[in-house]
């Protein structure tokens, strides 16, 4: 590449990073609001001011490896195709 692609490749890259890192940290802060929430709420569900928080169940999700007919069954060929995920790998953040 050259020295222009070089340098918008990598202001791209850290402005990607940065995001990434705020991204990150409002997860947390939401999870710690869950957790005060649910605190708050006794662990029941909750209404006030318009806004309601309470708990969803779902089924679980099944255990292949402790169903005994499945044990030497190729599971591959019900495999859908491969999925691509880029990522980015901070080495030495300039």
């Amino acid at each position: 590449m050259d020295t222009i692609k070089n340098n918008v490749w990598l202001s791209k890259a850290k402005e990607l990073y940065t995001i990434t890192q705020e991204r990150l940290a409002l997860e947390k802060k939401e999870h710690l609001l869950a957790l005060e929430l649910r605190d708050l709420s006794n662990y029941e569900a909750y209404s006030f001011g318009g806004l309601s928080y309470f708990i969803e169940t779902r089924l679980g999700s099944i255990d292949y490896n402790s169903i005994p007919e499945l044990k030497n069954l190729d599971l591959n060929r019900y495999r859908k195709g491969p999925v691509k995920v880029w990522k980015l790998k901070v080495e030495i953040l300039v």
